[in-house]
């Protein structure tokens, strides 16, 4: 684990520790991914699960890949539970602990004390600035953000919200299975009795003041809700959706309102982005993985997955 990532402003120190990919050359890395992890907060896991499928990419000779030419980047999103638990190196420690599970929709860190809380959002801009730094990773020109059930909730909402730099076209979002998304218009496919709720972030979009300090700097900046939208649409984005993952996942009644369970709500949320002025985005895809649930390795090793995750451009 690495804990030389620091993402505190001014003179304030806090630590996001990470898990990277072991004795690599840099001057031969092409692609990364950054591994994000579930509810549970299980980086190492999902970083294994991500490296057990490049591992058969290599044995297969799959896209032209090389071994050692993709590395595997996995944050962790540490929160008040590990830290009651011990497990973020001690009392006074500077690593980032986040307030429960905001860290997936861009929300601040709950220690250490600081004059300024950051966003997990920020650790992630910042491990990304790191990869496409050419004096780093002179031959890297993909990063592929991707995250499994919570994890893909991350991914999605990240590629709302991620701030702008020179490098997005590079920059490419793996969702799969999420339990709930932010949907862009105010109305919602479903009926429930959260009507008063619903568009709220992280759910929806209606109201700015809801938004994580991370996701109003656009809108300080002079960039409008639309501007965040069509931003949105922009990007790279593949959803992987599992034909058989019809568990409700998240019960909140704004997620229910997006539909009854995560195989729905992907549909509805496709369905929603097709409706929208100018269809679905030419650079947002879906595939419907047959035959699977809220599983995540079958996920990740679908043909579909992988050829997002490890062949697109390479």
């Amino acid at each position: 684990m690495n804990t030389d990532l620091n993402i505190g402003s001014g003179d304030d120190t806090i630590i996001q520790p990470y898990y990277i990919t072991n004795k690599f050359n840099p001057n031969k890395v092409k692609r990364a991914i950054v591994s994000l992890p579930g509810r549970p907060r299980d980086s190492w896991k999902y970083a294994n699960l991500f490296y057990n499928a490049l591992k058969w990419v290599y044995a297969k000779n799959k896209y032209g890949i090389e071994e050692g030419e993709v590395i595997i980047v996995a944050p962790l999103a540490l929160n008040q539970d590990d830290q009651a638990a011990g497990g973020t190196n001690g009392e006074d420690s500077n690593w980032a602990v986040y307030r429960m599970s905001n860290w997936e929709f861009g929300g601040s860190t709950h220690s250490p004390k600081s004059a300024n809380s950051v966003s997990f959002y920020t650790g992630l801009d910042k491990i990304i600035d790191n990869l496409m730094d050419k004096s780093q990773y002179p031959n890297l020109n993909k990063v592929v953000v991707a995250g499994h059930s919570m994890g893909g909730q991350t991914a999605v909402r990240y590629a709302l919200m991620k701030h702008e730099k020179s490098y997005d076209n590079d920059i490419m979002y793996w969702v799969g299975n999420p339990g709930s998304y932010t949907w862009l218009v105010e109305d919602r496919p479903s009926s429930e009795d959260c009507k008063s709720s619903e568009n709220s972030y992280p759910y929806g979009m209606g109201d700015s003041d809801d938004f994580p300090k991370y996701g109003r700097a656009a809108l300080n900046n002079g960039q409008s809700i639309g501007d965040i939208v069509n931003r949105f649409r922009s990007r790279t984005v593949h959803y992987a959706l599992g034909l058989l993952d019809n568990g409700s996942g998240d019960t909140h009644c704004e997620a229910l309102a997006q539909g009854a369970n995560h195989l729905q709500r992907g549909a509805n949320f496709v369905q929603m982005l097709n409706n929208q002025d100018g269809g679905l985005p030419s650079t947002h895809t879906v595939s419907y993985v047959p035959g699977v649930s809220h599983q995540d390795y079958p996920m990740i090793a679908a043909d579909k997955s992988l050829d997002f995750i490890f062949g697109k451009d390479f």
